[in-house]
Formats: structure tokens, C-alpha cells, sequence
């Protein structure tokens, strides 16, 4: 890029950042204003200490706190995030986190030998008796690939 390009650019860039940080438009439109993908854009946003908002969470259903621990991990520059609700999974993984939730960290222990199949399968089983929902398919699933 040239030098015209690249200012035009970030002027642009900034303009959308502006416009996100004032409520005046939603991270999508930001994106569509600078020219840039949803993801470069969300990158942007730690860096220039905007704080993630809650329009794209709340249309996804999300809970304000998890929108809340979203935002907090970007502007940390944390890189994961633990939720168990699907969408707040969802929201988080469109900010550029890696989003994992209780079954998954479960799986992941039991896939790289951290846990036995049985102790896996008993935390699963607590999980879900202390309130865990996780649909019967979801759960089949899971013993399933356990060898259960």
C-alpha cells in the first residue's frame, strides 16, 4: 500500500472506532466503514482501549455479565474464555477469544491422558447432577466418543 492508501486507512479505521465508541453504530457497520473484517476490527478494540459493547451480545441473547467478562478479557488481552452457555460461547469466539465450556475442558483432559476415562465420566456426571444442563443428545455424544 501506498502512503495515500495507508492513511486513508487508518483514517477510516479511526473514523468507525469513533463512531463504535459513541453508540452511533454496531461493531458490524464499525467493520463495514473501515473496510476491514469483523475480526481485525475486534482487534483493534483493546488496542485503542475501547471496551467491547454489548450490542452484538445482547442479540445473541447473551447474559450482561458474560458480555461483561467478554469484554474484560479483550481489554486484558486475555486469549480464552470459559463459559458453559452456548451463545456466550459463541459471542466470545466472534470477539477473537478462544472459548471453551466445562465438557470441554473435561474432553480435552481426558483426550491428552490428564484424567482417566472414569474420572472423566464421574466429573461429567457431578457437573450435570450439580446443574449442569447439557441436552441428552449433547451427553450420548460425549460417553460415546469416551467409549461409554
Amino acid at each position: 500500500m501506498g502512503l495515500i492508501e495507508v492513511g486513508l486507512h487508518e483514517w477510516k479505521m479511526h473514523k468507525a472506532l469513533s463512531m463504535y465508541r459513541d453508540h452511533r453504530v454496531t461493531l458490524w457497520r464499525a467493520a463495514e466503514i473501515a473496510g476491514v473484517s469483523l475480526s481485525e476490527l475486534l482487534a483493534e478494540l483493546p488496542k485503542q482501549k475501547i471496551i467491547f459493547q454489548y450490542d452484538m451480545a445482547e442479540k445473541l441473547g447473551v447474559h450482561r455479565g458474560e458480555t461483561y467478562a467478554i469484554s474484560s478479557a479483550m481489554h486484558l488481552g486475555i486469549r480464552e474464555f470459559l463459559a458453559d452457555d452456548k451463545m456466550a460461547r459463541v459471542a466470545a469466539r466472534m470477539s477473537g477469544l478462544m472459548s471453551i465450556g466445562c465438557l470441554g475442558v473435561v474432553m480435552r483432559a481426558y483426550g491428552t491422558e490428564l484424567t482417566t476415562r472414569d474420572d472423566a465420566i464421574e466429573s461429567i456426571q457431578r457437573l450435570v447432577k450439580a446443574g449442569l444442563w447439557v441436552s441428552p443428545e449433547v451427553l450420548a455424544h460425549v460417553f460415546a466418543s469416551m467409549g461409554w
